[in-house]
């Protein structure tokens, strides 16, 4: 049995002609929707297929997981951003498998064809060879990570609320951030800001005396990437507002409960 040929009717019909050449993008990024834009309105028919129907934009996830934005903030329609032009069509699932010589792809079950195929999946946070430390240490490249970060976050400070012992509220108030980069930066930046804001406004029993965020990356500067001027601004402006610095040691091992550097640190 041939391939269905996928597209889905439009309104108008004329606006996608059945022989104009099928486009299917898939990942609703950056890339994928700027691809789409690009083609809103042409003589082709384009598919954008994303397993969330939202544009995640995330140089500001890490404002979700400190508190200063919502979900909402970050998360825009795809449908709103692309799928207005007569010609884009927008569908939720999960590409699983392709075939480039016979030009299909799965896709919810279905094989489905193309004229043209772009792939915009993004890319994952690298744990260097270290999967088990995923659990204990989320990253940071979707809605729920920066959920889930803000949320164990508010449950250490629960907790800490309720322990008399000073060590336990000590160990429950402190949070290590690894890679100083740029998210890494602003994620230690805003979790002791959302830490000294919780604390003053919500936490009676706490002081944001015992509020610990410590940045460690074995780079010798922060934003190593980037001219030593702004690193070394942004450097002083983390220890102003109460960030600790461990740069130089690499990170040999994650457990529950602790970091451990080289050279046992």
């Amino acid at each position: 049995m041939a391939p269905e040929r996928f597209f889905l009717e439009l309104e108008p019909p004329a606006a996608a002609e059945p022989h104009w050449p099928h486009v299917v993008v898939v990942g609703g990024g950056f890339a994928g929707v700027r691809v789409c834009q690009a083609l809103a309105n042409r003589p082709v028919r384009v598919t954008l297929i994303d397993k969330r129907n939202f544009n995640l934009f995330q140089p500001l996830l890490y404002q979700v997981a400190s508190g200063l934005v919502s979900a909402a903030d970050v998360a825009s329609p795809l449908r709103q951003m692309v799928g207005q032009a007569p010609n884009v069509q927008v569908l939720l699932g999960e590409v699983v498998d392709l075939d480039l010589e016979r030009r299909e792809l799965l896709f919810n079950g279905h094989h489905y064809s193309y004229d043209q195929l772009v792939l915009a999946c993004g890319s994952g946070s690298a744990y260097f060879g270290h999967e088990e430390w995923r659990p204990l240490a989320p990253p940071m490249k979707i809605l729920e990570h920066a959920q889930e970060i803000r949320r164990r976050l508010l449950m250490s400070l629960e907790e800490a609320e309720q322990s008399t012992d000073p060590q336990r509220r000590r160990f429950l108030q402190t949070v290590v951030v690894v890679g100083a980069g740029p998210a890494g930066c602003e994620l230690a930046g805003s979790l002791i800001e959302l830490m000294h804001s919780a604390i003053r406004r919500d936490f009676k029993q706490l002081r944001v005396e015992g509020c610990r965020v410590v940045l460690v990356d074995a780079v010798e500067r922060v934003l190593p990437t980037m001219h030593a001027e702004l690193g070394e601004a942004a450097a002083g402006y983390l220890e102003r507002n109460g960030v600790e610095l461990r740069l130089g040691p690499l990170v040999e091992a994650v457990e529950p409960g602790q970091v451990l550097l080289k050279g046992d640190q």
